[in-house]
């Protein structure tokens, strides 16, 4: 844990002149407001990346061929089926999906 790879530096603000914004003695309301709407969109960035990371798993999946499908050729035009016919695969996928959809 800890800071990794990250720039930090120290910071004196000791001749700096300060100015008061919003309400006396009303600063941690807002600070509590800010930190709600910032929570709120951390979730909703995961859950854009997860449901783009299943996308992208999907269309991966329909066109990387590998073996043949355990119920025999489901594509016997192609040298082999897409990996989207294996029940593994398509376990993992719709573990995926459910985690994207689900989402409270």
């Amino acid at each position: 844990m800890g800071i990794k790879a990250n720039a930090t530096a120290v910071l004196n603000f000791d001749e700096a002149q300060g100015y008061l914004i919003g309400e006396a003695n009303k600063g941690l309301a807002c600070m509590f407001t800010m930190m709600n709407a910032a929570r709120l969109g951390c979730g909703m960035q995961g859950l854009g990346i997860g449901e783009a990371s299943y996308q992208g798993a999907l269309a991966y999946a329909r066109d990387r061929l590998q073996m043949r499908a355990l119920g025999g050729a489901k594509f016997p035009e192609k040298p082999a089926d897409p990996i989207i016919v294996h029940p593994d695969v398509r376990r993992m996928l719709m573990t995926q999906k459910a985690y994207t959809e689900a989402v409270p």
